[in-house]
């Protein structure tokens, strides 16, 4: 959309894909459950066409090095270790519990995710 956001700025598609699915389900609901009308004006609505961007650039192995060489002495340094060596998500990492952890057998077990709301 060109506007409608904060400050006139465009919404995000994914935003757009969320208002449209509840205005889908609103409007079947209507149709079928309710029987108000006898169509749907949502399902000939058509959705803009979401912006293909591309992937965001990752570290070299150099600048990873250097990152976590600099940022040693943080107290989040064993966060950024983990996410940088295995490849877990933010939530898969805020969840893990020390009964998850395995130093001995060198082995770390992702149970769940911590949600973000």
């Amino acid at each position: 959309m060109a506007g409608g956001g904060k400050n006139g700025r465009p919404l995000s598609s994914r935003t757009v894909d969320y208002v449209h699915a509840v205005l889908r389900k609103a409007f079947r609901d209507a149709v079928q459950v309710d029987e108000l009308l006898s169509s749907s004006p949502v399902e000939k609505a058509k959705r803009p066409r979401r912006e293909v961007r591309e992937p965001g650039t990752v570290w070299t192995t150099d600048q990873l090095k250097a990152f976590l060489m600099h940022s040693w002495a943080h107290r989040l340094w064993a966060f950024f270790h983990l996410a940088a060596y295995t490849g877990a998500r933010r939530g898969e990492l805020l969840h893990l519990r020390w009964s998850d952890v395995d130093l001995d057998g060198k082995q770390l077990v992702i149970r769940g995710s911590a949600s973000f709301r």
